[in-house]
């Protein structure tokens, strides 16, 4: 079976949540200008890496029985995801491999920033956190179409 990797910049990942909470904080800032301490910078990145990994274990979670092998690694710049589908990997998996990683990386930065609001702002939280499933979703759906579910014999539920 063939492995399929994907790459993930850190750098690119924290540019990101960079990003989101920085307008976020500058459009609450008009209101209150407590709002800025929910603005990511440089000296985070440390703070930040521990939610990314508990975002790319819950996709290992979720992925369990649609993969034959999902395994991950993280150095100082790059995120790394091999996983190996069950059955046959089809022609078009390259394609359906990039929208995985786009789907992987909005997951993750939106965790990343949900958890982030948990520690500065927890009043903020609800929208991320609504997000989170949805995002999930589209993560397995672009691994469906490269790995089909496994298929179970039908059973009576043990005469129930």
């Amino acid at each position: 079976m063939e492995e399929l990797v994907i790459n993930i910049e850190l750098s690119s990942i924290f540019s990101e949540i960079d990003v989101r909470t920085y307008y976020q904080g500058e459009a609450l800032k008009r209101k209150d200008a407590d709002f800025v301490s929910i603005q990511t910078s440089s000296d985070d990145y440390d703070t930040l890496r521990t939610p990314i990994e508990t975002a790319v274990n819950n996709i290992n979670g979720k992925l369990i029985k649609r993969v034959r092998t999902f395994e991950w690694g993280m150095d100082e710049n790059v995120l790394i995801i091999k996983l190996i589908p069950y059955n046959r990997i089809p022609p078009h998996a390259d394609k359906v491999v990039l929208l995985l990683k786009k789907a992987i990386f909005d997951y993750i930065v939106n965790y990343t920033c949900y958890e982030w609001l948990l520690m500065v702002k927890p009043e903020l939280t609800p929208v991320p956190e609504r997000r989170n499933e949805v995002l999930m979703w589209d993560v397995v759906k672009f691994v469906s179409m490269i790995s089909g579910m496994i298929r179970r014999r039908a059973t009576d539920l043990a005469g129930i």
